[in-house]
């Protein structure tokens, strides 16, 4: 029983330990950040980026001179490298 249940239940605890603790470092970093600070802008991002359902990135150094409109229909397409 001490093999089957109690090794698993420890290996799997340190993942989850480790896990949380970057998480948790990771928030307070971007609590303690100013609002312009590019961490904080950085997480506000990731963030926005995770809620769009099917996000569309646009090179607009891949794309010729005159084709540079985005497309009318779903979100609002995000520009890479601004």
């Amino acid at each position: 029983v001490l093999t089957l249940v109690f090794t698993p239940a420890l290996l799997s605890s340190r993942v989850w330990v480790i896990t949380y603790a970057k998480w948790t470092a990771n928030a307070l970093r971007v609590l303690g950040a100013n609002r312009q600070a590019n961490i904080a802008q950085d997480w506000a991002l990731r963030r926005k980026a995770k809620r769009l359902k099917q996000p569309e990135i646009i090179w607009s150094d891949w794309i010729d001179g005159e084709e540079q409109t985005a497309p009318i229909s779903g979100p609002t397409p995000l520009r890479a490298a601004e």
